[in-house]
C-alpha cells in the first residue's frame, strides 16, 4: 500500500463509520448510524492510522524526491549540522 492508498482508505473509513442508518428524524437529523459505538470507534482509530501512515508515505516521498532532484542536477544535499548539547549545568555559579 503507497500513500495514496492509505489516505483513500482513511477517507473511506471514516465515511462508512459515519455512514447513517436508514433511522431519521423527520427533519433529517441521525437518529441511529449503521454501525455501533464500539466498531465505529475502531474504524476511526483504523482510519487514523491510514492518516498517519500516508503522512510518513508523503514524507519519505518527498525526502527521496528532493534526493534524485539534487542527484540529477548534480548537487549534494546540504548536511544537517547537530544542535548544540545542553550544558549539564545552565546557571552560572554567580546567579546562585
Amino acid at each position: 500500500m503507497n500513500g495514496i492508498d492509505h489516505y483513500k482508505r482513511a477517507e473511506k473509513l471514516l465515511a462508512d463509520a459515519h455512514e447513517p442508518s436508514i433511522v431519521q428524524s423527520v427533519t433529517g437529523e441521525v437518529l441511529s448510524y449503521k454501525h455501533g459505538n464500539e466498531e465505529r470507534a475502531h474504524m476511526i482509530h483504523t482510519a487514523h492510522v491510514h492518516a498517519l501512515l500516508a503522512n510518513s508515505a508523503a514524507t519519505a516521498d518527498a525526502t527521496a524526491f528532493r534526493r534524485a532532484l539534487a542527484q540529477a542536477n548534480g548537487m549534494e544535499l546540504p548536511t544537517r549540522t547537530p544542535a548544540p548539547k545542553p550544558t549539564a549545568n545552565l546557571l552560572d555559579d554567580e546567579d546562585m
